[in-house]
């Protein structure tokens, strides 16, 4: 056996654990922040497939998450903003959510009788106005602890360009709104 072969076959589980931990450090990718109910303060959806998480304040810049309840005659309000200065350019997605009862599926549009909707800006803003297309499921709703936890979807249009649409998917926020 030559030298390379016997150095190869005394290192190979070295080499091995070497190149794995090389692979695992490499391919390391953001990934959605896990599904919780707890007011953990987290957001995130992919926008076009891509992840986003609110994040990174600048001085006297906007907060990266707030979420707000409150009650009104008809039910709840929920809103929740999320923005991140550090993408350029800047990114938010507003959701509000008014008048609802409960727990369950609602349909994410603008209409005069409930004013839900779910917006997003990117350069240009974006709105569920001109497309009506989205869901917002609220799977925790305790108003006694200020938690608000759930999943959304929805596609958006450029309100100066209706065909410029954007797929927002895979939302899920989980937050203890003030």
């Amino acid at each position: 056996m030559n030298k390379f072969a016997l150095f190869f076959k005394r290192s190979s589980p070295l080499l091995c654990l070497f190149l794995t931990f090389v692979a695992c450090t490499a391919c390391k990718k953001d990934k959605l922040t896990p599904e919780t109910h707890t007011g953990a303060n987290t957001f995130s959806c992919k926008i076009n497939g891509a992840i986003f998480k609110p994040g990174y304040q600048e001085l006297f810049g906007p907060t990266p998450l707030i979420g707000n309840m409150s009650t009104n005659s008809n039910g709840f309000d929920l809103d929740i903003s999320a923005c991140n200065q550090q993408l350029k350019p800047f990114q938010e997605i507003d959701i509000h959510l008014t008048s609802f009862n409960g727990l369950g599926t609602y349909t994410v549009k603008n209409n005069q009788l409930y004013f839900t909707y779910i917006s997003y800006q990117y350069n240009l803003p974006f709105d569920t106005n001109l497309t009506g297309v989205g869901t917002l499921t609220l799977t925790r709703y305790d108003q006694a602890n200020h938690i608000a936890s759930g999943t959304f979807s929805f596609a958006v249009a450029s309100k100066e360009n209706p065909n410029n649409i954007i797929q927002i998917t895979d939302g899920r926020f989980d937050i203890q709104a003030k």
